[in-house]
């Protein structure tokens, strides 16, 4: 998933109603929970594998790929409010974003 704030602003949290547990997950291969990941103005911000990410568990079914997961993430604002934004994130191998990439290998 690709951000971008306008403002800037944080990534606080996210939840969805396929898992008990939608967390936020910092950089690396083991899983650790971040609190929080900034939105700088005007810069996107990748989750993705490897990097910061939102990790579901457990889930209540067994996604398969092309799934459509239902997922609100939620975001604060510099003055402290927050604004819960829906996404529906599809299960993919790879993401949007590295499919955009790879196409424009040369």
């Amino acid at each position: 998933m690709e951000m971008t704030s306008i403002e800037g602003a944080t990534l606080v949290g996210a939840r969805s109603d396929v898992a008990v547990n939608a967390m936020l997950v910092g950089p690396g291969a083991k899983v650790k929970a971040a609190k929080s990941l900034m939105l700088p103005a005007g810069a996107p911000v990748v989750l993705a594998p490897g990097s910061y990410r939102v990790r579901l568990s457990p889930v209540d079914r067994t996604l398969k790929l092309g799934d459509v997961v239902p997922l609100v993430i939620i975001i604060e604002a510099p003055d402290g409010s927050r604004q819960e934004i829906g996404v529906n994130a599809e299960v993919r191998v790879r993401s949007v974003v590295d499919d955009h990439l790879h196409a424009h290998r040369h």
